[in-house]
Order: C-alpha cells, then sequence, then structure tokens
C-alpha cells in the first residue's frame, strides 16, 4: 500500500504575471472561484471533495491556487502526494519479479511523487475558457518544480489528462516533462434510435451473431430486472463486494475506492449521477454508476458476482441495457473508463487517449530519467490496444504536427548536429592518433590496466547514479569499495591507490551535498567521506601487496 507523505508549511512563488501558492482544502473553499471549478466537467469540485473525504489512507491532497497579476485567483488546480509505484504499469510481465524483490527492498522503485490531477480519474485544467487554460497552465509550467523540490519530492506527474489538453500542455514538454499516454478510456457513438440499429450499423456479422448468442442464453435463466436510482447507500454492502471482485480480478491495481465513496456520490452528486442495480430472484447481481454530463453517459465503476457472471454473460447484458437506456435518454456517446480492452475493441469503442507528463525534479537526474520512462509507460505491454483504428492517437503530436516555422527550426537542428558529429569524429581520430604516438614509450600492459579500471569505476557510478535518481539511500560511496577491491588484487596497489582517489572525487562531486561540486557543507559528510577514503587506501595497499607478492612466488 502507498503511504502518506505529508507536509505542513504552505509556499508561493512570484512569476511575471502573477503567482501560485499551496493551499489545503479548507483553504481552497474559502475562495469564491472553488464554488465553479471544474464546473464544465463531469467531475467538478464536488467530486474532488468526495475523493478527498473517501479516499484518504493512501494520499495526501493539496491545491495549487493560480493568481493573475493583480492578485485574483483564475485557477484551482487540485494534487496529492504518495509513493509512486513505477512498475505499476509493467505488472503483467515482471510482476512476480518485482514481488520477490520486495520483500527484500520495499521501496525498490518507488518515489515520492507529487501528482497534479485526480486521485480516481481522468485529470482536468481549471479555467473559464480555453484562453484561461493556456494561461493557467503556463503558470503552473513556472512553478512547480521548485513547488515539488519545496515539498521533497522526487517525481512530478500529470496524471491522466485527456489528450484535449495537450495544445495547453505543451508548456510543460518544454520545461522538460517527457508525455507519455496512460492506459486510455474509450468512447462509443450511441447516436441510434435503437440498440438492434447499433448493432446492425456499428458491428460485424461474427461480433451480431456471438452476442445474440449471448442474450439467448442470459434469456433463458430466471429474468434478470434492472433499476435505477440515484442514492447507493441502501444497498451498499450489497453492491461493494460486487465492486471488490472486479477489483481484485484484475492484473493492474490503482485507487481502491470506499462504501463512503459510493454512498457520497450520490448524496453529493445526484443531479448527475446514476447507479444501475440488476437483480435476480431479488438478488444484486450487478451493478455500475454512471456520470451524466451533457450528450455523454461516463460509465465510471462496474461490480458483478463472478459466481453468475460468465454463465449468465452479464458484461455484455449489463452493456446491452445500459446502451439501451442511454439511446432512449437520447444521450449521444457512452464514455467507459480503461482495462478489458478485448470486448471494447469487438463492441467497436474507440480510444479516448488520456496522457501523463512526467519528469524528475533534479535536472541532472531527468536527463536520464526521460529516457526510461518511455519503458515504463503502460500502454506498451498490451497487445490488443494496437488493434484499435485509432491507435496513433496515443502518441500524436499537438497541431498534427510541426508549425512550418518549427519545421524549419528542427531541421537547422539536424543539420547542426550532424556537422558538429563530423567535426568531433575528425577531432577524436587526431586525439586518438597523438595519444597513441605518445603512448607508444609507455607499458601498454600498465595502459590496458588503467583503462579497465576507469571502465570499471565508470560503471558502478552509472549504477549508483541510477540508485540515487529513485531511491533515497545514503552512504552510496562505499559501494566503491568492491571495485577498489577488484582492481587492487588484479592490478596491483598503484591502481588501486588511483582508484580510491577517484572514486572519492566522484563521491563528493556526485553524492553529498551540494552536488555535482567536490565542495561538502556537512561535516558529518566530510568525516565520512574521509573515512571511506582512508578505507580505501589501506585496502589498495593490502591486497596490492599481496597481489604482488603471490604474482611473484
Amino acid at each position: 500500500m502507498n503511504t502518506i507523505a505529508r507536509f505542513t508549511e504552505p509556499s508561493s512563488i512570484a512569476l511575471p504575471s502573477g503567482s501560485v501558492e499551496v493551499v489545503s482544502r479548507l483553504e481552497a473553499m474559502q475562495f469564491e472561484h472553488w464554488e465553479n471549478a471544474f464546473g464544465s466537467e463531469a467531475k467538478d469540485r464536488r467530486y474532488y471533495e468526495l475523493v478527498e473525504d473517501t479516499i484518504h489512507e493512501e494520499f495526501d491532497y493539496r491545491y495549487f491556487v493560480v493568481r493573475d497579476w493583480n492578485g485574483a485567483i483564475c485557477a484551482i488546480q487540485p494534487f496529492f502526494i504518495l509513493d509512486l509505484d513505477l512498475l505499476v504499469g509493467t505488472k503483467p510481465r515482471i510482476g512476480r519479479l518485482t514481488e520477490l524483490i520486495r520483500r527484500l527492498w520495499p521501496r525498490f522503485m518507488r518515489a515520492r511523487t507529487l501528482m497534479m490531477g485526480c486521485a480516481a480519474g481522468e485529470g482536468h485544467l481549471d479555467g473559464k475558457d480555453e484562453f484561461a487554460r493556456h494561461s493557467n497552465a503556463r503558470a503552473l509550467a513556472s512553478a512547480i518544480v521548485k513547488e515539488a523540490r519545496g515539498l521533497k519530492t522526487r517525481l512530478i506527474v500529470l496524471k491522466e489528462f485527456p489528450a484535449k489538453y495537450r495544445p495547453a500542455l505543451e508548456c510543460f514538454v518544454h520545461t522538460n516533462f517527457t508525455r507519455i499516454p496512460s492506459l486510455p478510456n474509450v468512447r462509443l457513438s450511441i447516436d441510434y434510435s435503437s440498440f438492434e440499429e447499433y448493432m446492425t450499423r456499428a458491428l460485424s456479422g461474427g461480433t451480431r451473431r456471438k452476442l445474440r448468442i449471448k442474450f439467448k442464453a442470459t434469456e433463458q435463466a430466471p429474468p434478470i430486472e434492472m433499476s435505477v436510482v440515484d442514492d447507493i447507500t441502501p444497498v451498499i454492502d450489497d453492491v461493494y463486494s460486487l465492486y471488490l471482485q472486479v477489483y481484485h480480478r484484475s492484473n493492474l491495481h490503482f485507487e481502491k475506492l470506499t462504501k463512503e465513496y459510493f454512498c457520497g456520490l450520490g448524496n453529493r452528486m445526484g443531479d448527475k449521477v446514476r447507479f444501475f442495480i440488476w437483480r435476480q430472484n431479488g438478488k444484486i447481481v450487478a451493478f455500475g454508476s454512471c456520470i451524466l454530463q451533457d450528450d455523454t453517459i461516463h460509465a465510471e465503476y462496474l461490480g458483478l458476482d463472478y459466481d453468475v457472471a460468465l454463465k449468465l454473460h452479464l458484461y455484455h447484458y449489463t452493456f446491452r441495457d445500459l446502451i439501451s437506456w442511454g439511446i432512449a435518454g437520447g444521450y449521444k456517446w457512452f464514455h467507459s473508463s480503461s482495462l478489458n480492452y478485448d470486448p471494447k475493441f469487438h463492441l467497436r469503442y474507440r480510444l479516448d487517449p488520456i496522457d501523463l507528463y512526467v519528469r524528475h525534479t533534479s535536472t541532472i537526474y531527468n536527463l536520464v530519467f526521460s529516457r526510461i520512462v518511455p519503458w515504463l509507460e503502460p500502454t506498451r505491454y498490451n497487445k490488443t490496444l494496437k488493434k484499435f483504428a485509432n491507435y496513433e492517437e496515443l502518441w500524436a503530436t499537438t497541431d498534427s504536427g510541426r508549425r512550418p516555422w518549427a519545421a524549419a527550426a528542427f531541421n537547422t537542428h539536424v543539420n547542426v548536429k550532424e556537422s558538429a558529429l563530423s567535426a568531433f569524429a575528425n577531432l577524436r581520430d587526431k586525439v586518438l592518433s597523438a595519444v597513441n604516438r605518445i603512448s607508444e614509450p609507455l607499458n601498454s600492459l600498465w595502459i590496458a590496466n588503467f583503462g579497465v579500471s576507469l571502465v570499471l569505476l565508470g560503471l558502478t557510478t552509472a549504477a549508483l547514479l541510477a540508485v540515487d535518481i529513485f531511491f533515497e539511500v545514503e552512504h552510496l560511496s562505499f559501494a566503491y569499495i568492491l571495485p577498489i577491491f577488484l582492481i587492487a588484487i588484479r592490478y596491483g596497489k598503484m591502481h588501486g591507490a588511483i582508484a580510491s582517489t577517484a572514486s572519492c572525487f566522484i563521491s563528493a562531486f556526485y553524492f553529498y551535498p551540494p552536488k555535482f561540486s567536490i565542495l561538502i557543507d556537512d561535516p558529518m559528510h566530510v568525516v565520512e567521506l574521509t573515512c571511506f577514503c582512508a578505507t580505501a587506501l589501506m585496502i589498495s595497499k593490502y591486497l596490492g601487496e599481496s597481489s604482488s607478492e603471490i604474482t611473484a612466488h
């Protein structure tokens, strides 16, 4: 389970056009702006309040308040902090290996993370219009990294923002965020006169035939009756157990909802929330929660009784009832959440892309992290997604490509890069030639051993930097004892001494604050590094002399 990451001090960052500050929920509710925040979305500000009140064991919630140049509030953007499992999207493939490692190393591939968006569902940008959302996004992009560093988080994630925000959020990409697709939602046009017309016009003959066979099998069992309510509280114990059955059958686990969440959904948002309940012989065998907004039904969560669900084909049976209800009510679109893509592909859904924007709070580490992130994104490991007709939209660029001036700039960049690489290659050849002439009088074996020692230290440094990016591990410098041990015993005390000295400088530069400087502020760190250097030099001397004696004999 993710642990709570708490902080108490709000902060503020001045911007040329205003400011961004961090406030609590109680403070956000004091602002008049909050009353209408996200009012045009299915999940308005009431939904964010509900999530904070009912899913409170895993997350620590706060809010960015964006002010304009004269101090007026123009946006309130929710965010939360948690310890993020970086391998959540790859669990189907390496889940068992991850569990094994975490028995010995509980924080393996976990990082304290600031997530902007909603803890239970997709995120949205607050703002009264498109121009305001662009301006608010630029303000947040300018401030969020410094805020995250102040909150001692290592990663920043903009969680599951729909693709419609890509132009507005491009400013985050310009500040070294990496955009990757999250597992997409799906949408289905239901602009038909009946469910039968939908099947005839949208589905293939094979899919229609399979659906009719399933419906016929279900109709031969005792009848199933559907009811629609806006408050699930009277039957919460029954429906929540069905939700848990679906939740535990999933390979990927995200937020786990509570009974209080479902009850509060109806109590607080009864004007747009509907619960669908299916009963057989008086027993609840399925339920679904939906949010209605404009001409769209947003299907949120489904619960099924798996004692009968497969036999009665409840997934497709409830789908038919929901679509029929929506068509009768004049709705044009049916929007559903991620996962379970195979049946959705055959039912002719289209993908509705949602994006993650990710970066490390350290500029240096982010250069490495930005190249690792694409290999951790979850869509890469789902083969069914590639079958959808609009799969390419998951990675599509904004505005259908670059503008002419951007294309020209990109071509110029490529030409300059190629010229620089060519010049570098020529310079490299000349330097290597000079080095070969100088090194001829030297002992070639000594140089080879020295090169191997450098490579070994380089590989150790790369591994330790990767560890330092993701984990809060202290005393990393002592890991250099292993390569120094190998170098001294293999090549002698001179090579060991050189490796020991180099390790001290590398450790001071990379692993002791202030980083990227050989100066060290904390006297305790100076003592620690001194102890390491003394230990390394003693190992080099003792093992080096022992190695020389063995070689001489």
